[in-house]
């Protein structure tokens, strides 16, 4: 398996999930409700295949399978998994603002990364298949592809650089953002038309 090939597509799909997202700032920011389900999707699989290139560049399993986080993030080697986790830890203080936000907003104490990597673990398959029992869904933590994604880039400064995408034009990398978006999503099925 190519593994730059493998980390291209990892940025494309987590290009695709910031477009879907909407440029911040702009009216279209988080608009569309409809577009929650594939945003977190494309996340999701970003996350996995950002790991399926670790373990493609890191162990010695050439060709890893499976869609369930936890399980892929097992593969990697100790030394590596604690890397994320302190990433995931210590993101830029607009994250930290944002993970905040979340626990005022919803009452919950702020998820550990071993709770938030299990409760993200099976996302890319239960999110596709929505509709079958949306009571399962839980919502995707977004900072673990971010932290797994930063790690890589740390990891390989350069051999990869021709493969980074950058982001859309007008978003703004995390850490010149101020402020925390008002996310107003509603329940994801019952206002559909």
């Amino acid at each position: 398996m190519d593994a730059r090939h493998v980390l291209l597509t990892a940025e494309r799909f987590r290009r695709a999930a910031i477009k879907l997202e909407g440029i911040p700032n702009t009216p279209d920011y988080l608009s569309d409700i409809h577009l929650v389900i594939p945003r977190l999707v494309n996340l999701a699989f970003a996350t996995e295949i950002y790991l399926k290139f670790l373990i493609i560049t890191k162990t010695t399993e050439p060709n890893p399978r499976g869609h369930k986080l936890d399980l892929l993030y097992s593969k990697l080697p100790a030394k590596l998994q604690a890397e994320i986790k302190v990433q995931w830890e210590n993101m830029t203080p607009n994250e930290m603002e944002v993970r905040a936000a979340r626990v005022v907003k919803s009452g919950i104490t702020s998820p550990t990364f071993e709770i938030s990597l299990a409760d993200s673990a099976s996302c890319f398959e239960a999110l596709r298949y929505a509709y079958e029992d949306p009571q399962q869904i839980k919502l995707f933590d977004g900072d673990i592809m971010e932290a797994i994604r930063r790690i890589i880039f740390r990891s390989f400064p350069t051999e990869y650089a021709d493969v980074r995408l950058p982001l859309p034009r007008g978003v703004l990398p995390p850490q010149q953002k101020a402020g925390v978006a008002e996310r107003k999503l509603g329940k994801l099925f019952d206002d559909a038309p």
